[in-house]
């Protein structure tokens, strides 16, 4: 069991990786004699380094059940870098919550929304209802929240305000959240994907799925240290994004300037109000997430302001280099760790639960369901029996089905040929039906057809393009006329 080495895997982290912060925990309440595993911390040195350089003051804690044999759970810090994406601080099997509480009392502590909708909708579902509930969790500024919660009433009473207020409003909503992180992100989106992107390694033992994310992680900084050196911009792509999207919403602004550093801009049935000295503006936009809005970019386009100017430095390329800069070390695998005196940690109690275990998340309504054991078709490119090319196959070959209509043509024209040719026949002076005694005037293709015509009605004819007549049999068997054998030979 590779628990029994959990002391051995932190000093190799401790020797190959200088600085970095690992605590694994054991108890002996439920045997004295033995140490059980409780915990283990890890927070790689160059990671936090890098953070505290590079980082927004943000990080999103969530956790991510275990699959394997011993059941557990592990708990990632997981933060925002300039470009928003996600940035791995440090991951914990058990114990990170309380001492987030503990450590930072004093730190903001914002609910991640999608939680809010899921048990609140239970409650209040519906469209509408959803619809509402999320205009409330982005206003910005209160005036606008309480033109929206003043909406809710009307689709089901007072008490439906009563329920959602139950929620802090500081944890939830946008016009309460502090602006010093520059982040304005309401999801815990960042974990989320942390929990999926990890989904493989949750079902390996203990240090394998360690070990597994360790090497992730360092994969990863490598390729977001190379992606910094492709910008095309001072800022990253997406405050690069972000402003463009600004800047065109700015157009439906009308603005007035008083002169000094302070301009007044109407949108819609708010005027707003833009201080380039505070670098703030009464939408609260601008101080929340660290980029100009709509309203900023009305007094930008007036003054010919330089727009990176006023973009906080977290979004700019120097900054975002800095989270990435420090490497991972490498490290040996457990075959080749020397051996300790650290004592054999146990593992933890196995509780088997009843009934068979599931592999996947149960997710909601709202939820996009990812269908799992499905492959994706690999077309085989047809190719036709008849003409040899591909993209289709013989009954959907477009030439066989031209040359069959043309001997569908073909053989109407036969039949009405033989209907003249035996005509043509029987008008003549016949004495015996073997001599050509009075049928000088008819080719042999008129009398064979006409002889055909005459013996069966189960055939089918027609006449090629070559002059060739094409006879398909169906349910007859023609005689040949014994005069037309000797012509034959």
């Amino acid at each position: 069991m590779e628990f029994s080495r959990i002391y051995d895997y932190a000093d190799m982290i401790r020797t190959t990786n200088p600085g970095s912060t690992i605590v694994a925990r054991t108890s002996k309440e439920i045997e004295p004699s033995k140490e059980i595993f409780a915990g283990i911390y890890i927070c790689l040195y160059a990671l936090k380094t890098c953070w505290l350089e590079g980082c927004r003051r943000v990080i999103g804690f969530d956790g991510a059940f275990l699959k394997g044999v011993c059941k557990g759970e592990l708990l990632s810090c997981i933060s925002k870098d300039g470009n928003n994406q996600r940035y791995h601080v440090a991951w914990a099997v058990k114990g990170l919550v309380q001492a987030v509480y503990e450590l930072m009392p004093n730190a903001e502590h914002r609910m991640c929304v999608k939680h809010i909708w899921s048990n609140w909708k239970r409650t209040w579902g519906g469209e509408e209802r959803r619809k509402k509930f999320w205009d409330c969790a982005r206003a910005s500024f209160e005036a606008f929240l309480k033109v929206k919660l003043d909406e809710l009433p009307e689709l089901s009473g007072n008490k439906i305000i009563k329920d959602l207020l139950r929620y802090p409003k500081q944890s939830w909503c946008k016009a309460f959240f502090k602006d010093c992180s520059k982040c304005d992100v309401m999801e815990n989106i960042m974990c989320e994907t942390f929990n999926s992107w990890i989904l493989t390694s949750r079902h390996k033992p203990i240090i394998t799925m360690l070990e597994e994310i360790r090497v992730k992680v360092t994969e990863r900084m490598t390729n977001m240290r190379e992606f910094a050196t492709k910008w095309i911009s001072d800022i990253s792509h997406m405050a690069l994004g972000y402003t463009e999207e600004q800047s065109i919403r700015a157009t439906k602004h009308e603005y007035k300037w008083n002169g000094d550093t302070e301009f007044e801009i109407q949108d819609g049935i708010y005027k707003h109000i833009v201080d380039f000295v505070k670098k703030e503006c009464t939408c609260r936009m601008w101080q929340l997430k660290g980029i100009p809005c709509s309203h900023t970019f009305c007094a930008i386009f007036l003054k010919k302001y330089d727009t990176t100017d006023y973009v906080e430095h977290w979004y700019k390329d120097k900054t975002y280099f800095k989270a990435f800069i420090c490497c991972i070390q490498p490290m040996a695998n457990m075959e080749m760790w020397t051996s300790t005196q650290n004592p054999k940690v146990e593992p933890p109690v196995i509780t088997k639960m009843p009934g068979r275990p599931k592999k996947h998340k149960i997710k909601t309504q709202d939820e996009p369901i990812k269908k799992f054991g499905k492959r994706s078709r690999k077309r085989t490119p047809m190719t036709c029996s008849y003409c040899k090319t591909t993209g289709h196959n013989k009954k959907g070959c477009a030439i066989l089905k031209e040359q069959s209509s043309s001997a569908g043509v073909g053989s109407s024209i036969a039949n009405a040929q033989a209907t003249t040719a035996a005509s043509r026949c029987h008008s003549s002076t016949t004495t015996d039906a073997g001599s050509w005694h009075g049928r000088d005037n008819l080719s042999l293709s008129d009398v064979l057809r006409m002889e055909i015509y005459s013996t069966s009605s189960h055939m089918d004819f027609s006449m090629a393009k070559d002059g060739i007549l094409l006879i398909r049999y169906t349910a007859a068997v023609v005689q040949i006329p014994q005069y037309l054998t000797g012509i034959w030979d």
